[in-house]
């Protein structure tokens, strides 16, 4: 799948999982589909650092070149955004918000994770977490009709300030 990114980063598969690795404070990484979708279902377990808690994760929606949907979870806050973009624009649907369905569980190596799930059909966008029980709770709906078409992947982020010469892995 292509990606897109920052190169202070890595992206690939390691120890049988799909991972982002980060050395530097500031940057993004994305994965998406070649393929252009309409209507899907996306989900994937994230495991972030729970001592570095701004590393976000979550889905590039629609997505082509120069445009994007990006729905975001910050698993150790307890906070999601919803956005609509160009790469140099982009605009909030659904504002950083926190939510107490956000319930991120320990995982290997001290980890926190957290499954997520977002749907589009039309302009319905509906997103989900889980937590260690796997039943997922709704988490929000928005609704928006400006990119009709694109490709899915999983995106993440890392933290803005330093942090130890070790990687913060998504």
């Amino acid at each position: 799948w292509p990606t897109f990114g920052d190169e202070n980063g890595e992206v690939g598969y390691g120890d049988g999982v799909y991972r982002f690795a980060f050395y530097q404070p500031g940057g993004f990484n994305s994965i998406w589909t070649e393929d252009a979708y309409t209507d899907f279902i996306i989900e994937t377990k994230v495991c972030t650092s729970s001592t570095i808690p701004a590393i976000g994760a979550g889905f590039s929606l629609r997505a082509s070149e120069d445009q994007w949907y990006l729905f975001w979870v910050l698993p150790a806050t307890g906070e999601y955004s919803f956005s609509r973009g160009t790469n140099t624009e982009p605009t909030d649907i659904i504002p950083l918000t926190h939510s107490n369905v956000i319930q991120p569980y320990p995982g290997a190596g001290g980890s926190l994770c957290l499954s997520i799930k977002a749907a589009a059909h039309g302009d319905t966008f509906d997103f989900w977490v889980a937590g260690a029980n796997g039943n997922y709770q709704h988490l929000a709906s928005a609704n928006d009709s400006k990119y009709q078409s694109g490709a899915v992947g999983i995106s993440a982020s890392s933290p803005w300030t330093s942090f130890s010469p070790s990687p913060v892995e998504a």
